[in-house]
């Protein structure tokens, strides 16, 4: 660790060795906190290069505990810390992709840098957030969508948490998560706040050889496909990757007016999903239709924007989607 830190003072990369060298040696735990902490500060100084990020990644895998069910799944795990504190968009669009025989397996956490995450707001609609990996892979074949907890599946990341909780700002660690997921998601949505992680990312996922993930940076800073304004979106199939823009407004959405995404506590984002499974109209159904339409187009369920949208609000509208997290709640709840 100490060569590694002494190459970012220096603002100098890390090889692929001492990148491997340093994630190692968080994980074993043999890092301090105020190592961890430099390694973090240190990366976020210099800028992440897609080697470093990928050498992470690699490291991090080599310690997870495995999941013992399918890769072709989908997952909607973006990098969070976006600052706007919005609903839970990607969790609620992960429903509503289950819904349309998307099978979904979402990798996640409790708030690191935000108000709710992932695993609180499904925690506070019911569902079991902290299945172990048999279980978890029971839950997908019989709910069709399963919650892989960081927690569970990370371990050894607990020797990282104390100091990038600290920091609260968005490190490296954020981008770890959407490329770490357990399963090893064959298909992937993943939203950005920013132009350097939007490449970033974009950049590891072709080393990392994704089969189909889609990867998008709106301008308004959201880390979700906004309804607001439009999004540069890198997808990549099978190593390669295609750069495009994506205009909500050609697809025919209107403008969220500000603050009607805003969400709050896990309480009060496990109702607004709710309101959005039951049919509630408006910018918060808008927003999650746009971003399940991207879980579609990845999956091969639909290459048009237009048709993909259609088909989430049909499993919306009949019922299906809130038959899904019903099913999701109990099955997970099943002893």
């Amino acid at each position: 660790m100490w060569e590694a830190l002494d190459l970012l003072a220096h603002r100098r990369d890390l090889p692929e060795a001492e990148a491997r060298r340093a994630m190692t040696s968080v994980m074993r735990g043999e890092a301090s906190p105020l190592q961890v902490a430099g390694l973090a500060m240190g990366m976020a100084g210099k800028g992440v290069t897609a080697a470093e990020l990928t050498a992470f990644v690699r490291t991090v895998r080599e310690f997870s505990e495995p999941f013992p069910g399918p890769s072709e799944v989908l997952d909607t795990c973006g990098t969070g810390g976006d600052g706007h504190g919005t609903f839970n968009i990607s969790s609620t669009a992960a429903v509503v992709a289950a819904a349309c025989g998307v099978p979904v397996a979402k990798h996640g956490s409790r708030s690191v840098s935000s108000r709710c995450g992932s695993a609180d707001v499904l925690e506070a609609l019911g569902v079991n957030v902290d299945l172990p990996p048999r279980a978890a892979a029971r839950c997908l074949e019989e709910a069709g969508i399963t919650f892989l907890s960081a927690t569970v599946f990370h371990p050894a990341f607990k020797h990282a948490m104390g100091p990038i909780r600290e920091l609260r700002v968005r490190t490296v660690f954020n981008l770890l998560g959407p490329l770490c997921n357990p399963a090893r998601a064959e298909h992937q949505i993943i939203g950005v706040p920013d132009e350097d992680a939007f490449e970033l990312l974009a950049d590891a996922l072709e080393l990392l050889g994704a089969a189909h993930v889609m990867v998008f940076c709106p301008q308004d800073g959201l880390d979700e496909l906004s309804t607001s304004a439009p999004a540069r979106v890198a997808e990549t199939r099978e190593g390669r990757t295609r750069r495009y823009v994506l205009d909500p407004a050609a697809l025919g959405l209107p403008a969220a007016a500000p603050g009607s995404l805003t969400g709050g506590t896990p309480e009060q984002n496990a109702d607004l999903t709710r309101r959005v499974l039951a049919g509630e109209r408006g910018p918060r159904r808008d927003i999650v239709l746009l971003n399940t339409a991207a879980a579609l187009r990845i999956t091969g369920r639909h290459e048009d924007w237009g048709r993909a949208m259609a088909r989430a609000a049909e499993a919306i509208d009949d019922g299906t989607a809130h038959d899904v997290l019903d099913r999701w709640v109990r099955v997970s709840r099943a002893r």
